[in-house]
């Protein structure tokens, strides 16, 4: 990857973690520093490494530079809550996704229906949820601040563009089953493909129409697919300095997964009900900075592999940072100061740090 759009990827990642802590510079400021959070991670950095991975080898430095600039001036005109002009720049958004999509794939996701490799679907899947997203948030801007046409608490548009991060999960996802043999355990491969899917999806459903019971149980459903997909890549896959990362990245999907069932067992207890708000900031940081930062990872370094760092010390930084200093910074300003530095650490080390020459690298980098 060019050095230049590893800078763009590291600063916005970067940016984007400090703006979950803005509220603590501008208390009473009256718009949502969460939306520049989400969208500068998720819709910017992250929708742009999706279409950097969709376009293979066919290196088109303009899309990449036109996505970003359509990006951030969608953030921007969300976050201002500009929306007509949010509508607008969905079109373009639109069309370089769907460009690098049927290029790469088809217009009809036949994929998902025929032998072929798992990880293909998953990316495909990626790249489709992240079209279908945007057009899914133009309903939701023209429900929620236009025609009313439902009215329902949760189909608002912050639960929307939180769906933002799914694409990177599924993008994630792809990096894990690309590093198995498509020949091994296949029945389980294409199981833990639909179930994940669907199983989001149906998920997305009950929240919407706050069935809790159904949502406990599809919440418990998913976090037994993700300990599947754990269990078969830890013993599948072989190991190397990727696979320590991706091994990382899954134990914090079982943690949002664990989180999120704690979340939603609050409507029937009333301890877990009073800790709901810490539940949920924990649930996103991890399922952010942990799960989906991960395959991030992965794709910004590329063939840089094996880097040369600590790699359980790099890993530990991250579970450090993800699962104690980011989420007690939103409540501390100290802490939130300490968490950007640490976290920009991270992101310095990993997008940056050279590669090891190969000859002398084990198969996997402690240096």
């Amino acid at each position: 990857m060019p050095l230049l759009h590893k800078i763009l990827a590291g600063v916005f990642l970067i940016v984007a973690l400090s703006f979950g802590f803005a509220h603590h510079l501008a208390p009473d400021f009256p718009l949502q520093f969460e939306r520049l959070h989400v969208f500068l991670f998720n819709l910017v950095t992250g929708g742009a490494l999706i279409l950097y991975v969709t376009r293979g080898r066919e290196k088109r430095d303009w899309q990449i530079g036109a996505w970003v600039l359509f990006a951030v001036a969608y953030a921007l005109s969300a976050f201002y809550e500009k929306y007509l002009l949010t509508i607008a720049l969905t079109v373009p958004l639109s069309l370089l996704i769907e460009n690098a999509r049927v290029r790469s794939f088809s217009w009809f996701p036949v994929d998902f229906f025929r032998v072929v490799p798992v990880w293909k679907k998953f990316r495909h899947a990626s790249v489709l949820c992240l079209s279908i997203g945007l057009w899914v948030a133009v309903v939701a801007i023209l429900n929620s601040h236009f025609y009313h046409w439902v009215e329902m608490e949760k189909l608002s548009l912050d639960v929307f563009f939180l769906g933002y991060s799914f694409p990177i999960s599924l993008i994630t996802l792809s990096l894990i089953f690309e590093r198995l043999d498509e020949t091994e355990a296949r029945p389980l491969q294409e199981a833990a493909f639909w179930s994940i899917n669907l199983g989001v999806i149906v998920f997305f459903g009950f929240i919407i129409f706050e069935l809790g019971g159904l949502e406990l149980a599809i919440s418990n459903y998913l976090l037994l697919s993700v300990l599947t997909v754990l269990g078969l890549f830890a013993k599948r896959a072989h190991f190397t300095q990727q696979k320590a990362f991706l091994l990382s990245g899954l134990g914090f999907l079982v943690i949002t997964a664990i989180t999120g069932v704690l979340y939603i067992g609050g409507y029937y207890n009333e301890a877990l009900k009073q800790s709901g708000d810490a539940m949920i900031r924990l649930h996103e940081v991890v399922s952010l900075y942990g799960w989906n930062l991960s395959g991030l990872f992965i794709i910004l370094r590329e063939d840089g592999f094996p880097a040369r760092f600590n790699t359980w010390a790099i890993i530990a930084l991250q579970w450090l940072t993800v699962l104690i200093l980011a989420p007690l910074g939103s409540i501390s300003p100290a802490l939130a100061l300490i968490s950007v530095l640490t976290y920009s650490v991270l992101v310095g080390f990993v997008v940056f740090s050279p590669t090891l020459q190969r000859r002398a690298a084990p198969a996997l980098a402690a240096s």
